[in-house]
């Protein structure tokens, strides 16, 4: 008998073997490609779990100035808001190319 050690969760295997970009990938590109061509300057993301949209955003040029995450697990917004600090934070080690951010905001709450 052989056992395959396997260390990406099930949901990362089956996406990467369906989609091709991944669809995180098509997602960020899809928001981004959105942003500039209404030059966005303020985005909600509800449902937005860790934040890996947002996160994922500010690796790319955009006309962003506020961005805000809505979720209704704490425990993901948490995580969200670390993420989010450590790279808006002038000790950030990954520059942020979205220059004009002024804020991002983490909010407690349901679509509803």
């Amino acid at each position: 008998m052989t056992l395959l050690r396997v260390t990406e969760p099930m949901e990362d295997r089956m996406e990467k073997a369906q989609f091709s970009p991944s669809l995180s990938k098509q997602r960020v590109k899809y928001a981004v490609d959105r942003i500039k061509e209404s030059s966005a300057t303020f985005l909600v993301d509800f449902g937005c779990g860790s934040g890996s949209l947002l996160d994922s955003l500010l690796h790319y040029p955009t006309s962003l100035e506020r961005i805000v995450g809505v979720d209704i697990s704490t425990k993901a917004l948490t995580r969200a808001a670390k993420t989010l600090h450590t790279k808006l934070s002038n000790n950030a080690t990954v520059p942020v190319q979205s220059s004009h951010l002024k804020s991002a905001l983490i909010l407690d709450g349901s679509i509803a």
